[in-house]
């Protein structure tokens, strides 16, 4: 692209100098988002090595169930991640009622989904964990595990969606604090109860 398309798309290193305002701003935003996903690993291991006393079939079950909510959670990620542009244009173009718009567009179609996958973890238990090839043991302690496991997926798509619109309005640390709040105070203790 840079040899061939010269015309289009000038790239020059004359006269380019780091733009400390412009790199705080990817700081603010980059941060934050690091430290959730370190924070995500982080309890993740957590709560296997808690529940490895349970045995082999708790940490198969715990960790068939961290698969299949990923097929939960990455479309919100991904309508998250075209909401944001939308809204950073918002904030930067003043325009609040299109702000507002776009993040209950955002709410509802995300929420929706999480709902829909919830309806699968309490209707369909025991044909998902057969997705993963279960065993008879954890087929016995599965489908009520993925029962209680599921029940944050009702409310899951609007606080991921929630907890996102702050980036735009550069106050990534709200979104940091409710992570760490959601993965530290209330995941990682209610899980291992």
């Amino acid at each position: 692209i840079f040899v061939v398309n010269k015309a289009n798309l000038p790239v020059a290193f004359r006269g380019f100098r780091p733009d400390l305002t412009i790199i705080k701003d990817i700081l603010t935003v980059g941060i934050p988002a690091a430290m959730t996903q370190a924070t995500t690993s982080i309890v993740a291991g957590i709560v296997n090595k808690q529940i490895a006393v349970f045995g082999t079939a708790t940490v198969a079950v715990y960790g068939a169930y961290s698969k299949l909510s990923s097929f939960a959670t990455l479309p919100v990620f991904g309508v998250t991640r075209g909401m944001n542009p939308i809204l950073g244009y918002c904030c930067g173009a003043e325009n609040s009622k299109r702000f507002d718009e776009t993040e209950k567009l955002a709410v509802i179609v995300a929420n929706s989904w999480t709902f829909f996958c919830f309806l699968m973890f309490m209707f369909i238990p025991r044909t998902m964990l057969g997705w993963m090839n279960a065993t008879p043991e954890m087929y016995e302690i599965g489908v009520t595990s993925f029962r209680l496991l599921a029940m944050s997926m009702c409310i899951l798509g609007a606080s991921i969606v929630m907890t996102q619109i702050f980036p735009p309005l550069k106050k990534s640390y709200i979104s940091l604090t409710s992570a760490l709040m959601r993965q530290v105070l209330f995941l990682l203790p209610l899980t291992i109860l």
